[in-house]
């Protein structure tokens, strides 16, 4: 695969992770990987995701909520923070907003009394139906800016990261009793 015309286009800004695994030390913190990946992902998820969403009186947070559990069946609430790789706290502010708007169920498990089951309704499945189409096309509209090439090198790569990253806290967990609410498990890949 030829990825001159990724090198090309970056060498307008030198590459500082070219020298292998040790990041320079003078390496300003806007070059580190996780943080231009945060930079992009917030980006997509306020402009892009957000655009769309709020034209329906949705936070970005309620659209991804709410296009999660329309390809989903109903679920823990636990489950779908994980699956999102968001805390529960803010997940279940969110729930009560889209609960309200009518867009979703919230009950107790019945086999466990503090365990919240999620369903979306008819109305809130419609409304994810709605908005997927739109969500496909930003979406496909922002990869138009690399060529084929280029995005089947940055699919590679973020899917060999992810893999890293679930490896490195499968260990962890692994090594630790505590198991964080947004662990091993958050990192597994999400639809939305």
């Amino acid at each position: 695969m030829d990825v001159s015309t990724i090198e090309d286009k970056a060498s307008d800004a030198a590459c500082p992770w070219r020298s292998g695994c040790e990041l320079p030390e003078d390496l300003p913190l806007e070059d580190y990987p996780g943080v231009l990946l945060t930079r992009l992902a917030q980006a997509i998820h306020q402009q892009i995701s957000a655009s769309y969403a709020r034209l329906h009186g949705l936070s970005a947070t309620e659209w991804r909520l709410l296009a999660r559990l329309s390809v989903e069946p109903p679920m823990r609430l636990g489950d779908l923070c994980l699956a999102l790789a968001i805390d529960k706290a803010y997940a279940s502010r969110m729930l009560r907003s889209l609960q309200t708007q009518g867009y979703l169920e919230v009950a107790s498990d019945s086999s466990h009394g503090r365990r919240l089951i999620v369903k979306i309704t008819p109305s809130g499945r419609a409304l994810a139906k709605q908005l997927l189409p739109k969500a496909r096309e930003n979406h496909g509209r922002l990869l138009q800016v690399l060529t084929e090439d280029e995005r089947v090198v940055l699919y590679g790569a973020l899917k060999k990261l992810l893999a890293e990253v679930n490896a490195q806290a499968d260990a962890s967990t692994a090594r630790s009793p505590r198991r964080s609410t947004l662990g091993a498990a958050a990192l597994r890949g999400s639809r939305t």
